[in-house]
């Protein structure tokens, strides 16, 4: 199949003109159209092979660089603009003969671009394909109270909108932190200053404007999502406020599943069978809009995730999901017997075991 691929620029409403592609089967259309934005010049390669499977498949692949990166006009600012601009795109997109109907696609940083629109989008969107993301920032950003260095630091020398030639763990080392950008990268960044000083979930930062707007959103989609997450992607905690957040009409028809990967789809199972550990994003979702956009099929609302250690996918029908047994976990380097509860006997001298108190039908205080 010949495809056509054509570049352009489009001006979004204040006139600053963004880069866009798109790819499309051969003929006029219309065509149904998967669109994604991005902010990784990095990645061009990456989306011109997702634009060929999805054109393979009949679909039309529009994918537009954010402002500020690649080749599109204006400044680079992580975040702030993208819901004036993807929903200004995504109307226009709508508007076009060859446009039968839309389909969101993006991981990371492109699925943010998709969350951040989802209560605003045209009735010719019919299903979002997001991985990698959620829309509780705060839970990404820290864990345990410690600011993730490891992904969001990298990550704002990566994205600075200038070359950093500063090194990753001089830069991690650097205080005081704030400092850094200056000092280190040669760039103020305010948008990292924020993200280092919001210490707290309590924080005026996180509970208003575009990270309170976020996380407000999730309630309000009306479409068909799927929600995509690895058990070892920095993302995982806050994907899964966003599913919990979902209104329960849209979850009859959307689908989260949690495989054991990174955030970069790389498997995290070594020293494990992991025959059927399947990761092929693209292949997934050419597989879920196919069956939404081309044959009309409503996704069976579901959860699906890997357990790792039986190499199998299990399914339940809700997340959080339902808690089949407590465990207590008694530690000791002394050779004591750890008090039980009245009646009980203790763990015998010498011994290190985990006491499981379950469900009814397994006797309380079974150690296994």
């Amino acid at each position: 199949m010949n495809n056509t691929e054509r570049s352009f620029f489009l001006p979004m409403q204040d006139g600053v003109k963004l880069h866009c592609t798109l790819c499309a089967p051969a003929g006029s259309g219309p065509w149904p159209v998967i669109v994604m934005r991005t902010c990784y010049p990095s990645l061009l390669e990456l989306h011109r092979t997702e634009a060929e499977a999805f054109c393979a498949a009949g679909f039309a692949f529009f994918y537009q660089f954010c402002r500020g990166t690649e080749k599109s006009e204006g400044k680079w600012e992580p975040n702030v603009n993208e819901r004036a601009d993807g929903a200004y795109t995504l109307n226009w997109v709508a508007e076009q003969s060859w446009c039968a109907s839309i389909g969101y696609y993006g991981s990371s940083y492109l699925a943010l671009t998709g969350y951040v629109i989802a209560d605003i989008l045209p009735d010719k969107v019919k299903t979002m394909y997001l991985t990698h993301y959620g829309t509780d920032r705060y839970t990404s950003a820290y864990n345990s109270g410690m600011f993730r260095q490891d992904v969001l630091t990298s990550w704002a020398m990566n994205n600075a909108g200038v070359p950093v030639e500063a090194d990753y763990m001089e830069s991690a080392r650097f205080r005081p932190q704030i400092e850094v950008d200056e000092k280190l990268w040669k760039v103020r960044l305010p948008w990292y200053r924020e993200w280092i000083t919001a210490t707290q979930k309590e924080d005026e930062y996180w509970k208003q404007g575009f990270w309170k707007m976020l996380s407000d959103i999730p309630s309000k989609i009306r479409i068909p999502v799927y929600i995509g997450e690895g058990w070892y992607d920095h993302h995982l905690g806050s994907a899964l406020k966003t599913w919990e957040a979902l209104d329960p009409e849209t979850k009859k028809h959307s689908v989260l599943r949690i495989g054991a990967w990174n955030h970069i789809f790389g498997k995290c199972v070594e020293g494990k069978a992991c025959e059927h550990a399947e990761n092929d994003n693209l292949k997934t979702a050419v597989r879920w809009f196919e069956d939404i956009m081309i044959c009309g099929k409503l996704p069976e609302g579901r959860v699906e995730y890997y357990r790792i250690g039986s190499d199998s996918w299990e399914r339940a029908d809700a997340y959080p999901f339902p808690e089949n047994h407590k465990m207590t976990f008694l530690l000791s380097a002394q050779p004591a017997q750890p008090p039980g509860k009245e009646g009980e006997p203790g763990i015998p001298e010498g011994k290190c075991c985990r006491i499981l108190h379950g469900p009814e039908s397994e006797p309380e205080g079974a150690i296994r």
